[in-house]
């Protein structure tokens, strides 16, 4: 096998490797560690499996949002790291905090970031795994395998590729005005050294993360908050059967609680104004906000190219497939499926990757044994061919 920038198994160095893996996992965050694990709990070999990452570091929620309180329950983040045998959750005896907390609780990203990079370790125990970032996919024709182009210099090859790439926050054009970025604002901490007094911010959404941030920015000294929303206050609502209604957006917890304490009924302070996010109210009052906070949601990363495909990179929302052989998971290829009251949303959380993966991997396994069996049904005909035309020459 040729040199590249392989962790444990191939030596560093630019090249291409001749070798043809079944599989490749693009991305380490949670859908990337879903899709790994997935994998390998439907009988691809190991070795078959090749997975690449600049840091694997457990992706944006490693890095970026670990001081962040997440909505979603600690029981619920428990059942993914059981959800696949392959990650081998239960055999690791660490005491992580996760283990120690109420089940109905909520929790900061990092505590669930602690077992995942120990999730991770063990997953890259198991497959052959990459340093690097994949700038580029393509394919020179239906019957050949995906050539993948890494930042390093190096080219892989695969026959199938899972796409777990991650996404970044939606902005827009704020004018003068400077944007703070919304991972600093969602870090209590972080926050209170990027405000002051002097300052009146605007926020633009009506998420749960959008009125933490509201909430947050008075608790850290901002004088006046603009909050311009395009969608009225969802609640989620939490039924018997575990389900949740409006589980993406809606208010839970203590955001939820102080947004029915605040901002309903007409009891919005006199340092909140919230308004329509409509271009003549944007127009009229946000040019007079020092700093404003865009909490409107994520758009698919964009570093990666696939060749002929325009971005962001479309896929079909029930598969995840984005070509044969080709296929995309996680926040930048969500699923829409039905929540508890049967409404079509997009479905983003990690025990929603992880579910959506357990329903979709054993048909994209299928399919690429399939592939096999008609390249291998194929190359034997043609061999046939060739062997009969060769014994029997015209005369």
């Amino acid at each position: 096998m040729a040199p590249c920038s392989l962790l444990a198994r191939i030596s560093p160095g630019p090249s291409t490797t001749s070798h043809v893996y079944k599989w490749c996992v693009v991305g380490a965050g949670p859908a990337g560690i879903a899709a790994v694990g997935k994998l390998l709990d439907n009988g691809v070999p190991a070795t078959d499996v090749v997975w690449v990452d600049p840091k694997f570091d457990v992706g944006l929620v490693g890095r970026k949002w670990r001081s962040v309180w997440s909505n979603t329950s600690v029981a619920t983040f428990t059942r993914f790291l059981r959800a696949s045998p392959a990650f081998e959750f239960d055999a690791n005896k660490t005491d992580f905090t996760l283990r120690n907390m109420d089940q109905c609780a909520t929790c900061q990203l990092g505590v669930v970031a602690e077992p995942l990079e120990a999730v991770t370790a063990t997953l890259m125990g198991k497959v052959v795994c990459v340093l690097d970032s994949v700038s580029a996919v393509q394919r020179l024709s239906p019957s050949k395998p995906w050539n993948l182009q890494l930042v390093g210099g190096c080219t892989l090859r695969s026959t199938n590729v899972v796409l777990a790439v991650g996404s970044k926050p939606r902005t827009m054009n704020s004018g003068e005005v400077p944007i703070l970025p919304v991972e600093q604002a969602l870090d209590v901490e972080v926050l209170r050294t990027k405000v002051s007094p002097s300052d009146s911010v605007a926020v633009f959404g009506s998420s749960h993360s959008a009125i933490m941030i509201v909430r947050d920015l008075l608790a850290c000294g901002a004088s006046n908050v603009v909050n311009f929303y395009v969608d009225p206050l969802v609640y989620a609502v939490f039924f018997p059967d575990g389900k949740i209604l409006h589980d993406n957006t809606g208010l839970k917890g203590k955001t939820a609680d102080w947004a029915k304490a605040n901002l309903e009924d007409g009891k919005l302070p006199s340092n909140i104004q919230r308004y329509k996010s409509t271009k003549e109210n944007i127009a009229k009052h946000l040019p007079a906000c020092t700093k404003v906070i865009y909490a409107i949601g994520f758009q698919q990363e964009d570093s990666l190219r696939v060749q002929g495909l325009p971005q962001p990179i479309p896929y079909d929302n029930k598969t995840g497939a984005i070509a044969p052989g080709l296929y995309g998971t996680g926040i930048a290829f969500p699923e829409l499926g039905p929540d508890a009251a049967g409404n079509m949303e997009l479905r983003v959380g990690m025990w929603k990757f992880i579910e959506y993966l357990s329903r979709v991997v054993p048909k994209w396994v299928a399919a690429a044994d399939a592939a096999d069996q008609a390249a291998s049904a194929s190359s034997h005909h043609s061999d046939a061919a060739r062997s009969a035309t060769g014994s029997h020459p015209r005369l």
